[in-house]
C-alpha cells in the first residue's frame, strides 16, 4: 500500500504458481476535497471513491477468470475502507474496446454518460463505468 499526499492505493499483482507476473490492477483512492480533484482523470469527484487503472492480463493467461479475481480484490478492498467510506468504484475503457465494456457491465459496472477525452489522442474517448456501494 502507499500513500501519495492525500492518495491512498494499493495494487493487486496475480503471479503464476512459478512466481511470474502475470496480470494487475491498482485501485487509487479519489477524495472530492482531496488537493489534487481538480486534477483527477474524468474530473472531480462528488463523493469518496476508487479508480481502478491499469487492469491488464498477459494474453496466455485471458479467459481463465483472472481479470474478474483481479477486479472483485480491488473491489472488496475499496468495500472494505472506512476513511473515506467510498461510495462507488470507477474506470475508464476505451471507447472502442467492446470486449471490456461487456466484461465490466457482466461484474455490475455501467456506463455513466462521462466520455473524457483520451489526453494526447484527441478524438479518442473513454467511457466512464461506475459501480455503486451496495446497499448493506
Amino acid at each position: 500500500e502507499m500513500c501519495i499526499r492525500d492518495r491512498t492505493a494499493l495494487t493487486f499483482v496475480a503471479e503464476s504458481p512459478a512466481g511470474e507476473w502475470v496480470g494487475s490492477v491498482t485501485a487509487q483512492v479519489e477524495k472530492p476535497d482531496g488537493p489534487d480533484a481538480q486534477h483527477i482523470f474524468g474530473g472531480a469527484p462528488t463523493v469518496p471513491q476508487t479508480q481502478l487503472i491499469g487492469v491488464y492480463v498477459r494474453p496466455e493467461h485471458r479467459g481463465t477468470g483472472l481479470a474478474r479475481e483481479l477486479v472483485r480484490a480491488g473491489v472488496e478492498w475499496s468495500w472494505s475502507l472506512a476513511d473515506p467510506r467510498v461510495e462507488r468504484v470507477r474506470l475508464h475503457v476505451h471507447q472502442q474496446n467492446l470486449r471490456a465494456l461487456g466484461f465490466y457491465r457482466k461484474l455490475g459496472f455501467e456506463p455513466t454518460g462521462r466520455t473524457p477525452d483520451m489526453p494526447g489522442r484527441p478524438g479518442e474517448r473513454e467511457y466512464e463505468m461506475a459501480l455503486p456501494r451496495p446497499e448493506a
